[in-house]
Parts: structure tokens; sequence; C-alpha cells
């Protein structure tokens, strides 16, 4: 969803030292460190005159349709104790980080982060990087991130690598950031927030006092940052009522009277949610149903009677990630959604996100894993582009929404929209039904996908899969 409140405050347990168990959270819908939630940004494309990168997620190849093959293996394991916690694509660099040991007593962590060149029919490693954190031992979990890119270096926790050599230097920042292409911010405990650009990593670009910046950028089950609008300006929300210009701190009050109850969550007054549109905002007033238009900035331009019907859905994709002001309203008065290139239908009170179809042009299915089991997806606005079709729209895939700048991203589904059928890849499969054991795909680039088994915190041998031809 893209509706800044309300958000929940998470509380820190006490309690008495307990073993460490390390828990990657990967850079798709929430990033948590200890209980407190930190969130990265959503990817859209950009153009870098406005510093915001120009980096966009990878689209499968339309090779996909005819199939997989097994195109390679890799143990990235090296003999070391702990296991493969994450990977990183972009383009023919792939970034593995493991964790090479730990020790719960001390809450000392080792990892190492290496990077291949996938270019050919075989990985070549480019570098490897030791890294040692000090974690707090009291904790009985450790949560970090995945890496990602930024410009051009590799962000993993508080270290920024150099992607093209590994070289490590220490990141400006001391919270952890929202990220949304060259743009970074942070917010502290006292509610004062810092900006970079990855051009210029050593330099802020600005800093401010915002009220509840730190609680709500660094809290909630969505986002950091949940929404941007990206035009001559990129604008962000950091507080329930005030959004933010990335490029220069200059800040804008969309007016919104909140509170927050006992349990810490962040609630408007007026039941008001906010979402991006492609040319400035929608905010939603559940009370009376209207849809208010506004500009970028925060002003008021239009109210729509009427709010969107969730039975027959619409789901945005990455070539069209959210609808202009003139579309949403041709979709609540005339139902008119010709801008989407995929319908659904879906029932509202069913508790679930599954949609009962999904329409791709003249193909109509259901798409599931290997198990029968629904992909959750559910429809605009309830979420953003989880859903990606190649280029000729012959293959349809699901993905957490690309939250940061690597062009790679993990998937939860590849199908042939033709048929409908969840394109197979040998010896590793689909499955959302184990929370314990589960298998994690990754579009690295358009022709590759990489996939790894994770049993009991362990997975350390990657497999590479390539499209059959025709």
């Amino acid at each position: 969803m893209e509706a800044p409140p309300p958000r929940r405050t998470r509380r820190r347990r006490r309690g008495a030292p307990r073993p460490l168990v390390i828990t990657v959270v990967a850079l798709v819908v929430v990033l948590v460190l200890g209980t407190a939630t930190v969130v990265g940004l959503r990817l859209l494309r950009k153009d870098s005159a406005t510093g915001a990168g120009t980096t966009t997620a990878v689209l499968p190849s339309n090779d996909w349709a005819h199939g997989a093959h097994k195109a390679w293996t890799l143990d990235t394991s090296d003999g070391a104790q702990g296991s493969l916690t994450a990977v990183a694509g972009n383009n023919d660099q792939l970034v593995v980080r493991n964790t090479t040991n730990y020790a719960p007593d001390s809450g000392r962590i080792e990892i190492r982060v290496t990077a291949y060149d996938i270019s050919g029919d075989e990985p070549q490693e480019q570098w490897s990087t030791n890294l040692d954190y000090q974690t707090d031992p009291s904790l009985s979990h450790y949560h970090y991130y995945t890496p990602f890119y930024w410009g051009d270096y590799i962000i993993v926790d508080d270290k920024l690598l150099r992607a093209d050599n590994g070289e490590v230097s220490d990141a400006p920042w001391d919270k952890f950031p929202g990220i949304r292409g060259n743009y970074a911010i942070a917010c502290d405990e006292e509610n004062h927030c810092s900006a970079w650009n990855a051009e210029d990593p050593d330099r802020k670009l600005w800093e401010t006092d915002i009220p509840d910046s730190f609680e709500y950028t660094h809290n909630g089950d969505s986002g950091i940052l949940n929404g941007v609008y990206e035009g001559d300006k990129t604008i962000a929300f950091a507080s329930p009522s005030t959004a933010v210009d990335l490029g220069t701190g200059e800040l804008y009050d969309f007016h919104i009277d909140y509170s927050r109850n006992k349990e810490g969550v962040f609630q408007s007054d007026e039941s008001f949610s906010i979402r991006v549109l492609a040319d400035g905002w929608s905010k939603y007033n559940a009370r009376s149903d209207r849809i208010t238009i506004l500009s970028p900035t925060g002003e008021e331009l239009e109210t729509l009677d009427g709010g969107l019907p969730y039975d027959a859905g619409v789901y945005l994709t990455d070539s069209h990630p959210r609808p202009t002001a003139a579309e949403l309203k041709s979709y609540i008065e005339d139902g008119d959604a010709d801008w989407a290139q995929i319908r659904g239908e879906f029932n509202k009170n069913s508790n679930t996100s599954c949609p009962i179809t999904l329409t791709i042009g003249d193909s109509t299915f259901k798409p599931a894993d290997e198990s029968g089991s629904c992909i959750g997806l559910f429809p605009y606005p309830l979420a953003g582009p989880r859903l990606s079709l190649s280029s000729d729209g012959s293959v349809l895939m699901s993905s957490l929404e690309a939250l940061s700048t690597s062009t790679g991203r993990r998937i939860g589904g590849m199908w042939s929209v033709e048929d409908g059928e969840l394109i197979d890849f040998p010896g590793s499969k689909f499955s959302h039904d184990d929370d314990k054991d589960y298998n994690v795909f990754y579009l690295v680039n358009p022709e590759l996908v990489v996939t790894y088994e994770c049993t009991a915190n362990k997975c350390d041998e990657l497999t590479a899969y390539r499209p059959d031809k025709k």
C-alpha cells in the first residue's frame, strides 16, 4: 500500500540474553533491525537530472515462455561456518553475502561479501571482502539488510563497498536510511533528518527537523517513504503529514490531522490515506468515500465522488507503476481502466490476497505455485507494481516491489501468459507454504535467475537458470 498513516510503533522486549539467531531481511517489503522497522523505497524510472538515478528494475526475457534449464551451480560456503544469507544483482554482477561466523554470547558477527561476473557460461569471482560487526548480545535475533546498490556503491549494513573492487568505507549515516535512486535519507531520535546523494556520499545535501519523523520512518509495516512522487521534484513523506523534497529538503504540509493511540499507532483523525500518482497524489477519506486529487506539493485540485471498485481490480506493472489523475478519475467515474495492462476479479470480503482471475490480453487465468496455492496479489490501490510483463507480454512475473537501486529482484513466480502455466525451473520450486524451509528465486538480469534453498537457516548452494530458446 501507499498510505502514510496508520503506523505502528514496535517496542523492544527486555529480558535475559538468549542465543543469537541470524535472520536476513530483504530490501523488498520491510527492513528490520532489532525490533524496530526501517524501510526501503520503491524504485521507479527517473531522469538523472534530478539526482534520483536511472536504474530500473529488470524485466524477464520473452524466452522464459519456452521454459528454463540449469546453467551452473555455485557453492558459496567455501568450507566456512555459517551460510549464504542474501544476494543482490546488477546487470552482469552478482553479489553474495555469507555469514561466515557468529558468536551469540558476545554478539560478534563475521560476514563475507563476494562479487561475481556472471556474463559468461560460469561465474567468475571479481572480489571478496570480509566485514566484522559487534551486535547487542541481549537480542535474541540479529536482523540485517540484504546488500543493495547505491550509485557506484553497495550498501552492506553500515558500510559502503565499491561495486567495482569491494573497497570498504563507512556509510555517512548513523541510522539506516531510506533509499530512492541516488538519494538516501535518515532521521535520528531527535527528529533531525539528513540526506545524501550517491554521487558525493561524503557531503550532506541538506538537514532539517521534521516532527515525528524518527518514529514514522523507523517503524511500521510498509515503508519509510511510503510512496514517492517523481517529476521535476522527488517528494516523499517523512511523517504522517509532512513530505520532503529529497533533493533540497524543502517541506510540504499536507494538512493531515493525526494522533497516536495507546499502542503507538499513528492515526489520521479523518481516516485519510494518501497514495502517489504519476502526476501528484490522491487523498482518500474513508468516512465520506471521496478522493481528492492533490498537486505534487499537496495543493487540493479536485474532489471525486465515490471510492475505488475493489471487486474488479486493476494491477499495476513496472511499465505503468501508477495511474495519472485523469486515469484515476476515469476509473472511478466510468469504470474505464484501459490504461492497465492487467485486470482481475478480486473478492474484497474473502480475507485473502488471492485474485479470482487475472486477465492479460486474450488470456485469463489464476496464477499459483507448484503446491496449487495462489500467489498473493492485491489489486491497486491495496498494492503497488507487484507484477511485470516481458516486452511482448508472453511472460508474467510476480515480485516483491523493487525497493532498491539494484536492477535484480526477488521473485515469487513466473508464468506463460498464453496458457497460464507456471514456468518450471528443474530442481527448484516456487512454494510459499513453509516459513522455515523455502526457495529464494532472484532474477539477476533478463536471462538469468539464481535460486537457493534455505533449510534451518542454512543455504549455501546457488543454482542458476537461463531461458530456453525457441
